[in-house]
């Protein structure tokens, strides 16, 4: 009977080894990249700590903006324009930033009076006066105005600091 021999174990390729070197190797070079521009965008604070603001500590302005609250008016306002006017529909979503909770709670409160003043506000415009930027402005500042009025003679509180339209719609 023939015996059967057993090949000897065959000794690795030397590719390997070099691919398997050249894979670790480029493995740091990318974590080290990776670390680089990390310490560089977040620099010497962490990813959850924000750098000192100096404008904002120098006015307060770091304990104020930690208050302020942004609320939606809820739905947004839908308006017609007269006939003639080749736009037939007005859509605007509006935000406002308040300063606290309790001025977010006041609105809430007067919401039927706010969206009734607005909606007679944005129902009394025509296409032709929201044409360019300076229009919507003007009509943002008059919204601002009639909301801090609303706030003003019901709840006795001034604190809407700015009207936003994070939605606006001319069809």
């Amino acid at each position: 009977m023939a015996q059967q021999i057993d090949p000897a174990p065959a000794a690795p390729r030397a590719g390997r080894s070099k691919t398997l070197i050249l894979i670790v190797v480029l493995a740091l070079a990318l974590g080290a990249g990776a670390a680089a521009g990390a310490w560089f965008l977040w620099g010497r604070t962490g990813p959850g700590e924000a750098e000192p603001d100096p404008a904002a500590s120098a006015h307060g302005g770091a304990h104020a903006a930690a208050s302020t609250v942004f609320f939606t008016l809820e739905p947004s306002f839908v308006v017609n324009f007269e006939l003639p006017s080749p736009v037939r529909f007005l859509q605007v979503t509006v935000e406002l930033e308040l300063g606290s909770a309790a001025d977010e709670e006041a609105v809430k409160k007067h919401q039927p009076v706010i969206r009734n003043n607005l909606l007679l506000l944005f129902s009394a415009q025509d296409y032709e006066g929201l044409r360019t930027r300076e229009d919507k402005e003007r009509l943002r500042e008059a919204v601002l105005q009639e909301v801090r009025s609303i706030l003003k003679e019901r709840a006795g509180r001034d604190g809407v600091v700015q009207v936003y339209f994070t939605h606006f719609v001319m069809q």
